[in-house]
């Protein structure tokens, strides 16, 4: 392959998988007089039962599911210390500014990493950056200060006449079919958003977050329509847990630890469409305004576009069960 010069150079090659298999690509440079390092290996999956495969390996299995929905996945044992190249992999007690996309939702040109942006300066006024622990020997993000603001993916919104097909877009609008899996853990009754896909500008919105204790899943469409789902058990203080939310047209779940524990049956609007331009993890931002910060910890989380089985969803919550040491 030759990369071309310029912004976001890029080539293209084609390789097909043996049937029913994990391969591992490998790269070398040829030349290194534009490029240091080489893109990291990179397993393609053909697996044709990913769900059985768990019981061989569970990250592999899912990492295949992630595959074929082309989902995003964040894990806090990837976040760094600054998304700049000083930055080095954040250890207990340091703050944490970058998390990469280490599912499959990146693209060359359309990139999923997690940023956070704060100033750490006395002008910056009360606002806080989320800090790195280690809990049962898993990284987690804790956001229980007073004013921490959490990670945020800035996309491009669609504008007639301006842009209207742009590459660097959210994996899904609010009116697709779509999925969110995240592992956190809350120290007491808590208000916050904890993962959340939305427009900046306007207050329509898909996001998992909590009410108290209670977890819910809550859709705002661009009509004004509302679906909020809310578990009627309260999680235990400061205890990993696995929250899912769901959405089809006509059909809505949430689920903790893989139980679904409540179900809607909305239809989002479609004419005109929710386009989104951003993803955010322990923040919520709409109507051009930070809303409801999580106060508690993040180990990992998942979204995508698409439909999964119960049995693929069961996969991802496990596999992110694993990530905070349930």
């Amino acid at each position: 392959l030759t990369i071309p010069a310029g912004a976001n150079g890029q080539d293209q090659f084609t390789f097909t998988s043996p049937a029913n298999a994990i391969s591992t690509l490998t790269y070398s440079v040829a030349s290194l007089s534009l490029v240091s390092r080489p893109p990291p290996p990179r397993k393609v999956y053909s697996l044709t039962d990913p769900v059985g495969y768990a019981a061989t390996s569970l990250r592999d299995a899912a990492m295949a599911i992630i595959a074929k929905y082309s989902a995003c996945k964040w894990e806090m044992a990837d976040g760094y210390t600054d998304f700049l190249g000083n930055g080095v992999p954040a250890a207990a007690g340091q703050t944490v500014r970058a998390i990469a996309d280490s599912g499959c939702g990146s693209s060359p040109g359309n990139a999923m990493e997690m940023l956070n942006w704060i100033n750490e300066t006395s002008t910056a006024g009360e606002m806080t950056l989320p800090t790195m622990r280690v809990t049962n020997a898993r990284k987690n993000s804790e956001h229980s200060a007073a004013n921490t603001w959490g990670f945020w993916c800035k996309k491009t919104n669609p504008l007639a006449d301006v842009q209207p097909n742009p590459k660097n877009r959210t994996p899904y609008d609010i009116q697709d079919p779509h999925f969110t899996v995240a592992a956190v853990s809350v120290p007491s009754a808590t208000n916050g958003i904890v993962f959340q896909c939305s427009f900046s500008g306007h207050v329509y919105t898909s996001e998992l977050r909590f009410a108290g204790l209670q977890p819910q899943a809550h859709w705002v469409d661009v009509q004004g329509n509302v679906m909020t789902l809310t578990s009627p058990t309260a999680l235990s203080p400061n205890q990993p847990a696995v929250l899912s939310m769901t959405s089809v047209p006509g059909a809505q779940r949430l689920r903790v630890n893989s139980t679904v524990v409540g179900s809607g049956a909305a239809s989002f609007s479609t004419a005109p469409p929710n386009p989104c331009d951003q993803l955010l993890i322990g923040m919520g931002f709409t109507a051009f305004f930070p809303r409801d910060q999580f106060n508690g910890n993040v180990y990992s989380v998942i979204t995508g576009k698409g439909a999964p089985s119960v049995q693929e969803m069961a996969v991802l919550e496990s596999y992110l069960a694993s990530t905070a040491g349930i």
